[in-house]
């Protein structure tokens, strides 16, 4: 008996307060939140952070919602030991089941009357070391102790059912944090969260979920909900403000497809419909796919060089032209098969053809520098570029494009300067001039193989590095570093893409680095956007699959 009222004793003094607990605030606390996410069809999900923030509840749980309350029974040795003033009291046994270890430190029944609270024990409940009983004045509603980790409690109370405002005081901060987007777990963190200094909160921690939303958005979703889970209640918030691209598929009139055709190597549009209210899109992207039936062949220069409009080199059966090749122009190529050159050929018309010939290098000249002071050698063996024969070309001050090809492409060995020899067999032609203004010209020189060579004098004035030959090469790109056949851009941007499209087709992605308001952009055009293109070789040219990526802010 005396060890009995020892125990008693000593869990009076060390559970039970002197006076009577205050009534326990029921504060949030959850075990699954959720924020949803809505976007336009087929949304580009540039950013979706998570911001996740945990922590103790703060105040109390609804017992209802942590635990499963059933009746239980309390021993009699437990029952007689309890002291109380009313002898006719029935008291009830009341189980609270955690179904898992909790941290609790307080029970408010908010009308029932407890006269003692007993921990799990792990077999059974420990009634010889009570959390809390009553004195003998009487049942109290609500108590507090120390903070115990246990599974159950059992409750003897004055009453056989708990209030729906019972509440439970859960003070350890949620655990096993989850995260699942449209129901799919994407991120966990296992372990109860500790704190980590971010700001007022316990915990805070943020996510990167940009792929994970971006799939359910692919896969049809306009409304994405991102839920955090905890398998402790506790204080839990998940939010987050996404970044997105909304997209356009462009629909041509004509079909499927958009077809741009070119009659020789230059500059083309790729007009792109839009709708009327495109005008205030913030475009960042353009996709499409790109389609050709294509061969090796390239011309480069696609664009250019610009002739001179008051200056002409005139040649005839007496004046022929010599002028280099450089070995940074042949390099790009694996074969040459021609040239492109910018002539008129007057009132009368012309014949013209062409030689490659042997470079001799200059005087003094350094190995690995076979161009300073060269000359053309004797012609290579092989067929000549041309004959060509040329019609009236009408004024006198218009060029046009030419095409100066051999019956069979020569094989370039690299570093190897070569030199164009152009003579004319049938009346006079006129070449278009270019100045060099940056770099020097190709060395070029005036005369035939029956007469002596001249320099091509030059007007520092005019180009201050010599002027030069309105020529472009024709040829079959090297294979290890291939000529792009075509470059796009959009309009009055300078962020040139380059690719060469495919029967089986290839992506093109325009992303300039800054997004084009197409309010004040010249690239939209009577409700079109306009692509530049910039082909180097003639060709016709499908462009399907377009998407504009755009923002309206």
């Amino acid at each position: 008996m005396l060890i009995e009222q020892l125990k008693r004793s000593f869990g009076e003094s060390l559970f039970k307060s002197a006076k009577e607990p205050e009534a326990l605030q029921v504060a949030p606390s959850d075990v699954a939140v959720e924020t949803a996410l809505t976007f336009p069809v087929g949304a580009l999900v540039s950013l979706a952070k998570v911001t996740v923030n945990a922590g103790p509840a703060g105040g109390a749980a609804l017992l209802s919602d942590v635990a499963v309350v059933r009746s239980g029974e309390v021993p009699s040795s437990a029952v007689s030991s309890l002291q109380t003033d009313n002898p006719s009291i029935t008291f009830s046994g009341l189980i609270v089941d955690f179904q898992r270890l909790r941290t609790v430190a307080a029970i408010d029944t908010k009308s029932a009357g407890l006269y003692a609270v007993y921990p799990w024990a792990g077999t059974g409940f420990s009634f010889q070391t009570p959390l809390f009983t009553a004195d003998g004045s009487g049942g109290v509603a609500s108590v507090k102790f120390p903070e115990t980790q246990t599974e159950r409690l059992l409750l003897v109370a004055d009453s056989a059912e708990l209030s729906a405002q019972a509440a439970v005081a859960l003070p350890a901060p949620p655990a096993d944090l989850e995260l699942q987007v449209n129901g799919k777990r994407v991120w966990s963190r296992p372990g109860p969260v500790r704190p980590n200094g971010k700001g007022a909160f316990f915990f805070s921690l943020d996510v990167d979920l940009t792929a994970e939303v971006q799939a359910a958005v692919s896969a049809g979703a306009t409304k994405v909900t991102v839920s955090l889970t905890s398998s402790t209640p506790g204080s839990l918030s998940v939010s987050c403000t996404p970044q997105f691209f909304r997209v356009a598929t462009v629909a041509f009139p004509e079909g499927d497809a958009r077809t741009v055709s070119s009659n020789a190597e230059g500059r083309a549009l790729l007009s792109i419909p839009l709708p009327a209210q495109a005008s205030t899109w913030f475009v960042h992207e353009i996709q499409m796919f790109a389609t050709a039936d294509i061969g090796p062949m390239r011309v480069t220069p696609a664009q250019g060089p610009d002739s001179l409009s008051d200056l002409q080199l005139i040649l005839d059966t007496e004046r022929g032209l010599q002028v280099q090749l450089p070995p940074e122009a042949l390099d790009a190529y694996d074969k040459l098969l021609g040239v492109r050159v910018a002539v008129n050929a007057g009132n009368a018309g012309a014949e013209v053809v062409g030689l490659l010939c042997a470079n001799v290098p200059g005087p003094g000249s350094a190995p690995d520098d076979p161009t300073t002071g060269a000359t053309p050698g004797e012609p290579l063996p092989g067929p000549p570029l041309g004959p060509l024969s040329l019609p009236p070309g009408g004024s006198a001050s218009t060029n046009t494009w030419v095409s100066l090809l051999a019956k069979k492409s020569r094989k370039l060995t690299k570093a190897t300067p070569l030199w164009l020899s152009l003579s004319v067999t049938r009346g006079s032609l006129a070449i278009g001039v270019t100045a060099r203004g940056a770099t020097p010209a190709p060395p070029m020189y005036i005369g035939t193989a029956a007469s002596p060579l001249q320099a091509m004098r030059t007007i520092s004035e005019i180009a201050a590095h010599g002027f030069g030959a309105a020529l472009r090469l024709v040829g079959e790109s090297a294979a290890a570093d291939p000529i792009p056949a075509l470059q796009a851009w959009i309009v009055g941007t300078t962020d040139v893409v380059s690719f060469t499209p495919s029967s089986t087709g290839v992506i093109v992605v325009l992303a300039p680095k800054s997004a084009v308001f197409l309010q004040r952009s010249p690239a939209f055009v009577a409700g079109s956007l306009q692509i530049a293109l910039l082909a180097r070789l003639a060709g016709t040219f499908n462009f399907s699959a377009v998407r504009v990526i755009y923002s309206t802010s």
